[in-house]
């Protein structure tokens, strides 16, 4: 079974990227799939950011396995976030 890595990129001292902080970790607890996830905040590291081409906040990037994918946006809809991250799963 595959390892899937993710990296999330936010402002950490911003409510809505401690809302999708907390809302990714949560689904990624429930899940079956084997989960890795890096936080990154833009605001310690914006050299990462830059690197990678991220101009929105909050942004998922699946890293592994490829294809490289993103989510961008605040996630409040939680069903489009699963339904991103089911493609993620089940593209490979």
């Amino acid at each position: 079974m595959s390892i899937y890595k993710f990296q999330l990129y936010i402002f950490d001292n911003h409510p809505q990227s401690r809302f999708t902080r907390q809302l990714i970790t949560q689904i990624f607890e429930r899940t079956s799939f084997s989960c890795h996830l890096d936080i990154i905040d833009v605001q310690q590291s914006p050299h990462l950011a830059e690197a990678e081409r991220i101009w929105a906040i909050p942004t998922l990037v699946k890293t592994f396995p490829p294809p490289s994918q993103r989510a961008i946006g605040t996630f409040e809809d939680t069903s489009q976030l699963l339904q991103w991250l089911d493609s993620c799963f089940f593209s490979v």
